[in-house]
Order: C-alpha cells, then sequence, then structure tokens
C-alpha cells in the first residue's frame, strides 16, 4: 500500500495499490493503476511525500517508511491495457529495525535472481533506484 499526501489539495492522504518494480535500500519504484493522469500532473508539480506500506516475499509483516516521490512517468496503456502512473520514491525515513528487514528481504531477493519464476512470482527486482 502506498499512501500519497497531498496536503495542497485537500490535507487528506489518498492511499492506493501499487506494485513494486525495482527495490533499494535507497528507494522503491511503483507503478500503479489506481494513479491517473491528474494524480501524475499533480506529482510533477513539486516534492511530495508518500507513506509506505510495502508487502514483501519473506517478511511477515509490511515494511514500513516515508519517501519522497523524486519522479514520475504516466503510461496512457500498460501491458494488462490500461493507465498507470509510475513513479520513483526515495526513501527519507527508514527506522533502523526496518532497514534490516529490508536489507534481509532484498538480500533473499538476490539469492532468487537466477530464476526467472522468483521474478513472475515476486514481481520485485532489487535494483537501485533510477
Amino acid at each position: 500500500m502506498l499512501t500519497l499526501l497531498y496536503p495542497e489539495i485537500s490535507f487528506e492522504p489518498r492511499t492506493v495499490r501499487a506494485v513494486a518494480m525495482d527495490l533499494s535500500l535507497q528507494g522503491i519504484r511503483l507503478t500503479s493503476s489506481q494513479l491517473t493522469e491528474a494524480d501524475w500532473k499533480i506529482l510533477c508539480s513539486g516534492s511530495h511525500h508518500a507513506e509506505l506500506a510495502i508487502e514483501l516475499p519473506y517478511l511477515k509483516d509490511p515494511l514500513k517508511a516515508r519517501a519522497i516521490v523524486r519522479w514520475s512517468q504516466y503510461h496512457e496503456l500498460s501491458a494488462k491495457g490500461c493507465a498507470n502512473v509510475e513513479m520513483g520514491l526515495e526513501f527519507s525515513s527508514l527506522p533502523e529495525n526496518e532497514t534490516a528487514r529490508l536489507l534481509f528481504a532484498i538480500e533473499r531477493l538476490r539469492a532468487e535472481t537466477t530464476s526467472t519464476a522468483s521474478y513472475s512470482r515476486s514481481g520485485i527486482h532489487p535494483k537501485k533506484l533510477r
């Protein structure tokens, strides 16, 4: 789950589902079909923050972090035939215990990178944020 904070619009956070594409200790690349072109334009307009609850393989509970939206792209048609917004988020607050949990999950995912089945199962590629 990703909660985007748009205080200049409504002062209420908006929670959307997103799929993680790349993951590192520095940040995460996400894509969401629940975000519209209008959302993308807002994300491009300045600094925006996100609260993250990331469900990762090998972790019992979702990882909690805060992040800053560093870039975003709007795609009219995705591989599934619907529009989506892709974004890169840099972790701005990742508590020490969450950093250890994230490192554990990344190491386990990296260990599986030789298996194409692991990519299709988790959908997460442990790489650096662009």
